[in-house]
């Protein structure tokens, strides 16, 4: 089993107190294809005060609108960055005692990203010749008990009992369309 064989991994390995320097992986893979219709999901694990907490973190920023990180420090190092990231990404944190198993965490965190979530999301305002612009301007995934909230400023001149709201994006491979009146 996978799962069996990386816990006993990464159970296995002993910190070297030496700090980490995170944004070089995170980066690599922060840029590789996401498979369409899917949202990207990382586990995060390090047991080590971070180097580059600024670059990290304005990184995962600027990617949450197509990937949730999972993050999970060992100890107390590191522990507002990895809140910070996992917060901004929609993702979870958790905190492991230097004596404690990572099973649970991991296996938690595990069952949350393995849930469908809805992809390419796009808010459209129909009826109006005058452009109705929302934000923010990309949708983050919306992942199972999640919401989407969005906000547009609708000009005066526009007669808003005209508009409907098309919701579109993936869920999967398939794609939906929804309509509000």
């Amino acid at each position: 089993d996978s799962l069996s064989i990386a816990l006993k991994s990464v159970e296995s390995k002993q910190a070297d107190l030496g700090g980490t320097s995170l944004f070089p992986p995170l980066s690599d893979v922060l840029s590789s294809q996401i498979k369409e219709g899917f949202a990207r999901q990382i586990f995060l694990l390090t047991d080590g005060e971070v180097w580059d907490k600024d670059q990290c973190l304005s990184k995962a920023k600027h990617d949450s609108h197509q990937t949730r990180i999972f993050t999970c420090g060992i100890g107390e190092a590191g522990k507002e960055l990895l809140y910070d990231i996992a917060k901004f990404t929609n993702g979870t944190c958790e905190m492991i005692k230097a004596d404690s198993t990572i099973n649970s965490a991991v296996i938690g965190q595990l069952s949350k990203a393995l849930k469908p979530a809805l992809t390419n999301i796009k808010v459209d305002w129909e009826g109006s010749k005058t452009p109705i612009s929302s934000t923010p301007n990309y949708q983050p995934p919306i992942f199972s008990g999640g919401r989407l909230i969005s906000y547009s400023k609708i000009p005066k001149d526009v007669d808003i009992s005209q508009l409907n709201i098309k919701v579109s994006g993936k869920w999967g491979t398939q794609s939906f369309v929804t309509k509000i009146p």
